[in-house]
């Protein structure tokens, strides 16, 4: 039963190792073990070298009596035995110093191989979590795909790895230890066995099961601590106004604080097993001297007992404690084990990505789509063609699928029939990165990075990979030129985050510049100017008539007719009509 209990923990640990690294970082793994097995030998090594000291101190005679000691002793032109042993103390500490510096590598190299794949599993977490579609992302709270992308990687490799480096290295010493006890003399072995051998295995079991149920408490509070703050930082002006601001603290403050509960029991608990474990040395100290007066022959014996028990308890019983320790950080943190997701497997048979050329139409085949939980469709059986260089303005009632109509066309969802067609060729998933590159996307909410306004047109290009003179063009074909020259550092100016800093006209208008940067051929609108005053929709309404006459591709959702007035076809989407058209000219 107790073999299982340590078998199950590490068992699941190695499955799931095997699974998250790649080649590369198991065979960094191969040698990381190596590593514990090797300065446990060389940590018993130091100890057992001491013996010998210890043996030439109390008995200086055994210094000629010893041949290889003699010949030392001889060869080296020695005069007396003090001399020798101080020369002896001086090998001692000169193979310590290699000792510790070889076992400060060991470790620095297994740290650093922790922490580097904590960071490489946030990079696969990330990853993992930005293979999946939009409703993904709308079903899931943002900040628990914020805490299992940054704190769960970093928990993992922390919590759960190192320590289980640590213990494993701890084991060894135990092991080499008790085995030299043992070769000893068994008898004494079999009696500390059973004296320390359960209380290891019980203060474990006992204690296993609320250190697992403390972490995942822990994990599940967390977040929630982080959605109320983000709440509470972004809602300040209505939570004051609305009286409420204590009940948000409470908000805020009463997971943190369940959080801090588990870590504090937690830390309770890892205090335990030192307290314990030094009762039961000093018991194992009566017992040897029990056993050296009652079995053996007195005295003699009884020193040399006690000096080797001095020895392993000097090192095996802090490892002892510290196995228990990581044992129970490692039950704590065991949650991320469920948590961590696995890399995608490589797959055969697909097709290369495909250049999307976009010369003639765009077209929705016979496409349907409802969101899951729900047996009404969206969408049913519907078809709409885009022309190249066309403007299409969409309307409809709330629901009626304006959005996601959109999302469709960007790819964001994906039909349950039909399809999406560029030129005749079907958008497989394959081609969607190809499909991107064409589409700018503009809607009621820009996002914006607290950075600078060059920063956020050219969005996820490094400051000195951009192109100055596309970025130039995209901000005068935006008409934002007038407010970048009145900004205190140009387009250098930080906009505060989510674009604090500046007007909603201006935030609509760097998504335009953004899109235009890229030189997209398909512009979609998405209720771009819903939230603006009409001076400021009657702007952006001119900057995308502008951009209508350079022959792009619009697409523009809006319950506002006034934003539709460029357009050279309206369709409108309803209950009742699954498809209407009314067409304006210009």
């Amino acid at each position: 039963m107790k073999q299982k209990i340590l078998t199950s923990l590490f068992g699941r640990l190695f499955r799931k190792i095997t699974v998250l690294l790649d080649r590369r970082q198991k065979r960094k793994g191969i040698f990381v073990m190596a590593s514990i097995v090797l300065e446990a030998l060389l940590d018993v090594a130091g100890l057992a070298a001491i013996l010998p000291l210890v043996a030439m101190a109390t008995d200086p005679s055994l210094i000629q009596k010893n041949a290889a000691l003699n010949n030392v002793y001889a060869l080296l032109g020695f005069q007396s035995t003090t001399a020798f042993l101080v020369f002896a103390s001086a090998i001692l500490l000169f193979l310590f110093l290699i000792k510790n510096s070889a076992m400060l590598y060991f470790s620095y190299y297994r740290i650093r191989f922790v922490y580097d794949m904590a960071t490489d599993l946030t990079q696969k977490q990330f990853r993992g979590y930005y293979r999946e579609p939009l409703l993904f992302f709308k079903e899931h709270n943002s900040a628990r795909l914020i805490s299992d992308t940054y704190n769960v990687p970093t928990f993992f490799a922390s919590f759960l790895v190192l320590p289980a480096m640590a213990f494993l290295s701890e084991l060894v010493v135990v092991l080499l230890i008790i085995g030299g006890i043992l070769l000893y003399d068994s008898l004494l072995f079999l009696s500390l066995a059973a004296t320390l051998g359960p209380v290891f295995f019980l203060l474990y079991a006992k204690t296993r099961k609320r250190l697992s149920e403390l972490g995942a408490l822990g994990n599940q509070m967390r977040p929630r601590a982080y959605q109320a703050a983000w709440e509470a930082i972004h809602g300040y002006p209505d939570i004051k106004l609305s009286g409420r601001s204590a009940f948000f603290l409470k908000k805020v403050i009463n997971p943190l604080r369940i959080v801090h509960q588990t870590q504090r029991q937690a830390q309770v608990y890892g205090l335990i097993p030192r307290r314990i474990i030094e009762m039961v040395t000093i018991f194992g100290v009566v017992l040897i001297f029990v056993y050296a007066t009652v079995l053996s022959k007195g005295t003699t014996d009884l020193l040399l007992f006690l000096s080797i028990y001095a020895i392993a308890a000097y090192r095996a019983m802090p490892s002892v404690n510290r196995m228990l320790q990581h044992l129970m950080t490692m039950r704590g943190n065991i949650y991320t084990l469920d948590i961590l997701v696995a890399p995608p497997q490589a797959k055969t048979g697909e097709s290369p990505p495909q250049t999307i050329t976009f010369d003639h139409a765009v077209e929705l085949r016979h496409v349907s789509f409802s969101y899951p939980g729900s047996t009404v469709p969206v969408l049913e059986n519907f078809s709409l063609t885009i022309q190249k260089g066309e403007v299409l303005g969409v309307v409809g009632t709330s629901g009626a699928g304006k959005t996601t109509l959109a999302n469709l066309i960007l790819r964001f969802l994906i039909e349950h029939d039909g399809g999406l067609f560029v030129d005749g060729k079907k958008i497989e998933q394959a081609d969607t990165p190809a499909w991107w590159a064409l589409i700018g996307y503009v809607k009621q909410d820009t996002f914006l990075l607290d950075a600078s306004l060059k920063e956020n047109i050219a969005l996820g290009q490094h400051p000195d990979e951009i192109d100055e003179e596309a970025l130039a063009s995209a901000i005068q074909r935006a008409r934002l030129e007038r407010f970048a020259a009145a900004l205190p550092e140009g387009v250098e100016t930080v906009v505060g985050e989510m674009g604090d800093k500046i007007s909603g006209g201006q935030r609509q208008r760097i998504g335009i510049a953004r899109a235009l940067y890229k030189d997209a051929e398909l512009l979609i609108f998405d209720e771009a100017t819903s939230a603006l005053d009409l001076q400021t929709e009657r702007e952006i309404v001119n900057t995308i008539e502008e951009l209508a006459g350079t022959g792009k591709t619009i697409f523009i959702i809006s319950h506002r007719k006034s934003a539709l007035r460029c357009c050279h076809r309206i369709v409108a989407l309803g209950h009742e009509a699954q498809l209407s058209e009314t067409v304006e000219h210009r």
